[in-house]
Order: structure tokens, then sequence, then C-alpha cells
């Protein structure tokens, strides 16, 4: 069943059997993320987070650019103020992005740059397109990068190589951001919407539980110590013993079937 009740100005939103799908929706102005963008990403993040039927989600861009940033012509006439503002519902966005307790794809069909990138890497596992490029760009316009990116970025690279793209803003390519870790795969482009639903349906089908546990433990990790961790694992060991798709799982496993999970 595609769902698309909810009506959003500036990205796409469907929700096709548990599989949902954001894609930025500025074609012309290369997806940048202005402040209509920001509010209707928060209105379509909220309502997933409080959707218990969805799966997945896939966060993609229209036309031949996932996201050129922030949209730096509006910045003319901002105020700090109006930046602020800006940043928090950004924030806000992205946090809950990263937090979602369910398997988040970044499909960079295009150039990923400046916000766009650090809005990227809020996903779980980033697919891109041989055509994709990255670039820290912050540095040419002399402000920091935001959005989670020294947050994110040293810990899929490592500190040395965070601040060589920050600190120099320079564009890399999908071959390149796969080498050094930030990208899982790299696919034709021909071939890559059709790779994305792919992904998307497998996932779909998997124990969202608990992904959805492994995730919270993951995105914590750097917080903790090694008994602090296996501690937590323990705990959500119990949770995911006590789901429906563990049952489903073991029952599947005895009889040599292939598992139906349910997310539950």
């Amino acid at each position: 069943m595609l769902s698309t009740e909810e009506t959003y100005e500036t990205i796409l939103f469907e929700n096709n059997n548990g599989i949902a799908k954001i894609t930025l929706n500025r074609p012309e102005q290369l997806n940048a993320l202005n402040n209509a963008m920001l509010l209707d990403l928060d209105k379509a993040v909220s309502r997933i987070k409080k959707d218990s039927t969805i799966r997945v989600l896939t966060i993609t861009g229209a036309g031949k650019a996932f996201s050129a940033g922030g949209d730096v012509k509006g910045f003319e006439n901002y105020t700090i103020g109006d930046m602020n503002q800006q940043m928090e519902v950004g924030n806000r966005v992205i946090a809950n992005i990263a937090n979602l307790k369910i398997p988040v794809i970044s499909a960079i069909n295009g150039h990923a740059v400046g916000l766009g990138f650090n809005f990227a890497l809020a996903g779980d596992i980033i697919i891109a397109s041989d055509k994709a490029k990255f670039s820290q760009i912050f540095i040419k316009i002399g402000v920091i990068p935001d959005g989670g990116g020294t947050f994110f970025l040293p810990r899929l690279i490592g500190l040395a190589k965070a601040k060589e793209l920050m600190f120099t803003g320079r564009m890399i390519d999908a071959k390149e951001a796969c080498d050094i870790g930030i990208v899982s795969r790299v696919v034709n482009s021909e071939g890559f919407e059709q790779e994305i639903e792919k992904v998307a349906h497998q996932f779909s089908q998997a124990p969202t539980k608990a992904i959805g546990i492994m995730k919270q433990l993951l995105n914590k990790s750097y917080d903790h110590n090694l008994q602090t961790a296996l501690s937590f694992e323990q705990l959500g060991q119990n949770l995911a013993l006590d789901s429906d798709d563990f049952n489903e799982g073991v029952q599947a496993f005895i009889n040599k079937r292939s598992p139906k999970f349910l997310g539950k």
C-alpha cells in the first residue's frame, strides 16, 4: 500500500508497505537545504518516528544532486539569530534521523556537499552512485562544519583524515569516499535506483527490533568501556529474546525454512 497522505513543499515522501522514502525535491537549486526544506524534513521524520509500521527509510535527492548543502544564496540577508533558528531545526532533524530505531539508507545520487554531506552521514548506510561527489565545503565561505559533521566524520574515517577534508574542503569522488570508509558501496548510476530499492526491501524483511537495538548500542559504543558495553549488550539481548521475531527465527531454523520477520 502506497501512502502519501501528507503533502510537503520541498520534499517528496512515500511509504510503500513499510518502506519509507524521502526525496529532497528542489532540483533546480541542487536540493539546497533552506528553512522550508528543513521544516518539511522535521515533519516527515517526526511522522516516521511515530509510525511503528515503517521498517526502513531511504533518503535521496531529485535531479542530479543529493544536496548542495545550505542555501548560501539566502545567507546574505540572514542574521545570526535567523541562522541559529534554522540550525536548531536542522539539528533536531539530524538527531532524529540518527536515532530512528530502523535502518536508514542515504542514497547519494550526485553531489553531497557541506550540510548535504553531513545530512547523509546521519544515515546508517551510505550507498553512492558512481557520479556522486562529496565535500566538506564549509571552509570555502569561512565557516565551520555543522549538522553533526564533526561528530560523524571522524568516527567513520579517523581524526586526521576528517581534519584534512574539513580544513581543505576538497571534493572527493565516490571511489575515494568508499576507499576511506564514508560510503559502503558504489553502484553504477544506470542501476542505482534499482539497487537502492533492493537493499531497502531486504531491510524491510529483517528483524527490525533487533536492528533498532543494535543501532542504539553502536551509536553509544564510543562512550563506553568494554564492561559497560557488555552490560548494555545483555540488556539489549533480553529485549531481542522477548520479541516475536526471535521466536520466528528459532522456529524457521528448526524447521529449515526462511524466516518471515514482522519487525515485532
